[in-house]
Order: C-alpha cells, then structure tokens, then sequence
C-alpha cells in the first residue's frame, strides 16, 4: 500500500476516534450550577492573587489558569468546563503520538488513542474543572522528551526536558511519578556516559529546585486530611488491622482498571467496604499482569547494567513508583483520577508487550491479532458509548 495511503487512512481513523471521544463528552457540558467539588476551584476568583495562589496545594498553576480563564470569560459552568474537554482530546492525539515516537504500529497506537478516547474516567474528567487529563498530556510529554533526550544527548534537550518538568509539576503534583523515574535514568546515563554529566546535573538542580520551591509554598501545607480520606477509601496501604489490609489491597487493584477501562471490580462500590473472593482475585490478577509489565522491562535492563537503558526504562519504573507511593501511604493507587498520568506508561508497556507476544500467536493462530484488535475495538467502543459524560447536579 503506497505510504500516502496508509497517512490518509491513519489521519481518517485517528479523526474518527477523536470525534468519538468528542461525542461521548459533550454530554457532559451543564447549564446548572458547578458541582461542589468544582466549585472549589471557581472559590479563588472571589478573592485578589495574592490570596488566591495560597488557597491550592497540589496545582498551583493550574488553579492560577482556572482563576484567569474564568475571570476571563463568564460564570457559567459551560464556561469553566471548556479547558478540560479541550485537554481531554488532546491526551488522545498525544498518547497516540507518543506511541507511535516509541515505534507501536499504527493499529496499536490508535488503539491506546482509543483507550483514552473510551475510558470512563478521562471521559468524566473531561467535564469536570480538574487538571487530570492534563497530567496525560504532561506525561507523554516529559516521555517524550526523556526519550529523545536519551538517544541524542544535548544540553539543551536536556534544559528543555527539565523546564517542562518542573512546569508539570507544578501544575499537577501528580506529574512527580512520572519526574522521578526520569532523574533516575538520568543518574544511571550520567554515570555510564562522561559527556551527559553536565547535561544531568543541569537537569537534576533546575528540577529539584523547582521541586523545593514547591515543597515550601504549596506541597509542606498538605492537609493529612487528605491522606485519611484516601486511606479510609482504599486507596492508599492501610495496615491497622487485617481486614482494613485486605480492603486496601482489593481496591487498589480491582479498580485500577475498573476507572480505566470499566471491568469488573467483585465488589460493591465505596462506601462499602466488604471483602470479597471475587474481588481479591481480581486484584492479584491486576497486581501480577502489572508486575509482569514493570518486570520484564526492568529485568532485560538489570541483566546488563552497564548497558544504556532502555527506551521503555522510565515508563516500567513510573508504574512502579505510583504503585510503591501507594504502598508508603503518600499518594493514592487505583482511584482513578490520580492514576491518568500513568496510563501514557502503562499503555506503552502494554503495547510492547502485545509486540513481542504478537509473532507466537501467530503461530499457533494467523487471524489472532486481527480478531484480539477488532474485539478491542468493539469493546472500547461499547465502554465509551456506556460511560458517556454526565455532570452530577447538587
């Protein structure tokens, strides 16, 4: 097939998803008053600021911006809704980008362009004032850039990588799971290779000063309130008893792909806190179908040390690293919301998982991948036409 071909069939197809994802989100715009949850993010534009820039914690710019664009524009909800359904499209035209940058086929980086078109958390977060479908965007972004940082080594690739981390972080705190493991991967290629030390230790100091400027303004003012409420609904580690431990690791693991993808859970919803066979072995099929992911990425590197990581590095040990924050009690894990800034990683591993299973199932059976992508398809298609946006009234 001539390549002009195959451009104007992708162009056509990724169009299709994106006017999906549209559809299934406009549903969502409301004529009524903002939820209270998103209320609070309209609460600064009553006060100047000065004022305002201390009412937030975790998205300091990203509240600034809010504050600006309603300010600018009117109080009605519509209004204020505007900048998360546009960042909720362009996570799906960034994941599908990042992908392909990794090397996935056209099918399967229009399939994960699919998943995020499709899944019932990004497409709810797409009408609501928050900045999660932004951390998707800030995360293929920064793996982005990481990425090609890594295989050609400049200053300014690198200056450019650390200024936009910081930027992510301080929009999101969320983004940090994703920061994290590139300096890492910075150390690892500043020690195997003489000439990126500059390079890193730029890297290194302009994020971590962003990162302890943050700390002191925003991050130090956290309330513990917030960690309770996470803890009491499953979402963080929580060891004061046995049935509060197994309640935390159900949750963590039935609903991770449950807001990703809307499988089942095995169990009633929060704020029920039963325990069930059903769910429990639903989060050990999770917990181990993601260290499989993490693993097999991590152990062809640690095999050969010495060599340069990896392209897939960062995103196994951003999976682990959100997984671990959760298991330390500091940052929730299977809640939904929190989780997209990993789904750009996750879905990178996931594909080159699929790749490397691909040439065996085709073996044993030549139409597997075409019949596994068209019931991916249809499946992504019915989730999204099942969890179409609905703005909750008060």
């Amino acid at each position: 097939m001539p390549q002009s071909v195959k451009h104007l069939r992708t162009s056509w197809a990724l169009s299709l998803i994106l006017l999906f994802g549209l559809w299934t989100r406009l549903s969502g715009f409301s004529s009524h008053q903002l939820w209270f949850d998103d209320a609070w993010v309209a609460v600064p534009t009553k006060v100047p600021l000065g004022e305002a820039i201390h009412m937030v914690n975790t998205t300091p710019l990203f509240s600034i911006f809010m504050r600006q664009w309603i300010l600018w524009g009117s109080d009605a909800t519509w209004w204020a809704q505007i900048p998360a359904l546009v960042t909720g499209l362009i996570a799906i035209v960034a994941v599908y980008r990042l992908l392909k940058f990794f090397g996935s086929t056209e099918t399967l980086s229009l399939l994960a362009a699919l998943v995020i078109a499709a899944s019932p958390i990004v497409i709810d977060y797409s009408t609501r004032l928050k900045q999660y479908n932004l951390d998707i965007i800030f995360a293929c972004l920064i793996l982005w850039l990481a990425e090609k940082w890594r295989r050609t080594p400049s200053l300014r690739g690198a200056l450019t990588l650390a200024l936009v981390s910081v930027t992510s972080l301080l929009t999101s705190a969320s983004s940090i799971v994703i920061v994290a493991p590139v300096l890492g991967v910075a150390v690892l290629l500043a020690w195997r290779e003489k000439a990126r030390r500059l390079q890193a230790g730029a890297l290194l100091a302009i994020v971590g000063a962003g990162f302890v400027f943050e700390w002191i303004v925003w991050l130090s003012q956290l309330s513990n309130g917030l960690y309770v409420g996470w803890r009491n609904r499953g979402y963080l580690l929580d060891t004061r008893s046995f049935h509060k431990l197994a309640f935390s690791l159900q949750t963590m693991g039935s609903q991770f792909f449950h807001w990703m993808l809307d499988l089942p859970t095995g169990h009633k919803p929060d704020p029920d806190h039963h325990i069930t066979l059903l769910g429990l072995s639903i989060s050990a099929l999770v917990a181990l179908f993601l260290v499989t992911l993490v693993a097999g990425t991590l152990w062809r590197y640690l095999r050969r040390p010495l060599n340069t990581p990896e392209p897939l590095v960062i995103a196994a040990l951003a999976l682990a690293f959100s997984a671990a924050l959760a298991l330390v009690r500091r940052s929730p894990f299977g809640g939904g919301r929190t989780d997209e800034v990993i789904y750009p990683a996750l879905l990178l591993l996931m594909a080159a998982l699929f790749t490397q299973l691909q040439p065996r199932l085709q073996r044993v059976a030549p139409q597997a991948t075409k019949a596994l992508v068209a019931i991916g398809v249809v499946a992504l298609l019915f989730v999204g036409l099942s969890n179409r946006a609905h703005y909750p009234s008060i």
